[in-house]
């Protein structure tokens, strides 16, 4: 389990009431605790109180990362810049990035030397010292999706991006090159499983939930092609002959799109990617509701 950054607080309430955003934060951090957690990049609002927050409190918890998020004074990384974890013999690379523009969220009125070093930059650096680490290498980033598209074009070697900042709902995964990008939503009401498979390091992966989402299409276009055969029964007409044609044309492409897809995922390296619904599946743990009540944010 890993998270992309931004899972501390909620940059309203930190305005508003930093003692009980602090409260919050330490609950979250305790339950991430007690599920166990790999990485978690420190993301914006992670930062809201501080980094010796998270330094010298939680941060004594949770295993924090950051590759670019530096001592202005020393310009050395303020925490691990990136973890490598063996699973089934696959030796798995985590690094995270937060923007640039974290030095002045994080200051919050104090004199703290905190600055983000470029991302693009830090990126290429990160996955030139990975080289021979780590099988797979996976950037945790609270950038946003349109920079980290920009990252995958400049930084060929990163097999996924897990973004989250903007807490889109990102259903199918964004290609740029041989990297995939995507995002669990907000609040944590997804969660995001990314179920990988891999036949052989260095092998580009295949995303099996194409073909899924070619099948929607190909269904929808079914629906259309009954509903103008419907039409054409009650009013032929040549201009409905040429929609129906043309809609047949589709279906032959997507059909050979669908065959393609399921080839290419059933060899060599692929993957799945799906959002399991938490707040709809997963029952409240007693246990936690208990220390949210202790700490007075039920509110909240």
């Amino acid at each position: 389990m890993v998270d992309s950054g931004d899972l501390l607080f909620d940059a309203a309430i930190a305005t508003a009431n930093l003692s009980k955003a602090r409260a919050k934060a330490k609950v979250i951090a305790r339950a991430y605790k007690a599920v166990g957690v790999t990485a978690i990049n420190v993301g914006e609002g992670d930062l809201l109180a501080g980094v010796k927050f998270l330094q010298q409190g939680i941060g004594q918890r949770l295993p924090f990362i950051s590759a670019n998020l530096v001592d202005s004074v020393r310009k050395k990384p303020i925490f691990t810049p990136f973890v490598i974890e063996e699973v089934s013999g696959i030796r798995i690379a985590f690094f995270g990035l937060v923007n640039p523009s974290i030095a002045l969220a994080s200051k919050q009125g104090k004199a703290e030397e905190v600055t983000a070093a470029d991302p693009v930059e830090t990126a290429r650096q990160v996955v030139k010292e990975l080289a021979g680490k780590a099988d797979l290498i996976i950037l945790l980033s609270d950038l946003g999706v349109d920079e980290d598209t920009r990252i995958a074009k400049a930084c060929p070697g990163i097999h996924f991006i897990l973004g989250g900042h903007e807490g889109r709902y990102v259903k199918a995964p964004y290609q740029e090159g041989e990297t995939f990008i995507v995002q669990s939503y907000q609040k944590g009401m997804y969660v995001g499983k990314l179920t990988l498979t891999m036949e052989k390091a260095g092998l580009p992966f295949h995303d099996e939930g194409k073909a899924e989402g070619i099948q929607e299409k190909l269904n929808e276009l079914e629906r259309k092609i009954g509903t103008m055969q419907q039409a054409r029964a009650k009013n032929p007409s040549p201009d409905i002959e040429k929609i129906i044609d043309r809609l047949k044309q589709d279906r032959t492409r997507l059909q050979a799109e669908i065959e393609q897809a399921r080839q290419a995922a059933s060899r060599d390296n692929h993957f799945l990617w799906t959002l399991v619904p938490l707040f709809s599946s997963l029952p409240e743990d007693a246990e936690v509701n208990q220390w949210i009540k202790r700490a007075g944010i039920t509110g909240d």
